[in-house]
């Protein structure tokens, strides 16, 4: 493997936070105006809250124990996390 491709560990936490990305939006129920389209479950608030928490420890590993592509994609993951983080908090407000 190139020395410029991460490791095992930094494209698991890569591939998780992208796709964080995409399936936590769709967890939600349809937001109008004035709030969300019906009640959220609280499921979906463990399911977000689970997947921001599993992605976070993901970038983390990968960055403790990486090499240097792999904390690159960590500090990439985390970014990606820190969206998804604050999604998570305008979803809930």
């Amino acid at each position: 493997m190139s020395r410029y491709l991460p490791s095992l560990k930094g494209w698991i936490a890569l591939i998780l936070a992208v796709f964080a990305g995409f399936f936590l939006p769709v967890t939600f129920p349809a937001r109008g105006p004035s709030g969300f389209f019906g009640h959220v479950p609280v499921q979906t608030w463990i399911i977000g809250a689970v997947t921001v928490t599993v992605c976070l420890a993901a970038s983390a590993f990968a960055a403790v124990r990486g090499s240097t592509p792999d904390r690159v994609a960590a500090v990439v993951s985390a970014l990606l996390t820190v969206f998804l983080i604050v999604m998570f908090i305008h979803a809930a407000t």
